[in-house]
């Protein structure tokens, strides 16, 4: 058997994290197993769940076999063998921005914006020399010469 890490952890009623796009996730502690004995093999394990309740009220409880009993949200952050935590996501605001207001183009600004953007795909394309580069070009493999 292998040994258990009884390190202590300190954990937090809600998790707030960065979402690339800036915005914050939250998440919500909804319960956690605790290990309660000396080793990886042996031990009891009990369990403090969260149970959504009318208004916006929740309450916690410590289930341990056939025994449960009301207990804090401070009772559960103070729990410092904790096994596994289990988090809930709330819900996160999408949001859209606002497209920057751009003005009309004429036909003819339209047909020279598409020209250049093409000249400018194409200037992007090219070779050192100023030729188009083909795909064949650009991996050709030379024979090599036998030497004597």
């Amino acid at each position: 058997g292998g040994s258990k890490i009884s390190k202590p952890i300190e954990f937090p009623a809600e998790l707030k994290l960065p979402l690339s796009d800036g915005r914050i996730c939250v998440y919500t502690l909804t319960g956690i197993v605790i290990h309660v004995g000396g080793s990886a093999s042996s031990g009891h394990y009990t369990a403090y769940v969260k149970r959504p309740g009318t208004n916006g009220k929740t309450q916690w409880y410590h289930m341990d076999d056939s025994f449960v009993e009301a207990v804090s949200e401070k009772t559960v952050l103070r729990q410092r063998d904790a096994y596994v935590l289990f988090y809930c996501r709330k819900e996160v605001k999408l949001e859209f921005t606002t497209p920057v207001p751009r003005g009309s183009m004429s036909a003819s600004e339209a047909k020279q914006f598409g020209e250049n953007r093409a000249r400018a795909r194409a200037n992007s394309m090219t070779s050192d020399n100023g030729t188009p580069e083909s795909p064949a070009s650009s991996t050709s493999m030379k024979k090599p010469s036998k030497s004597s």
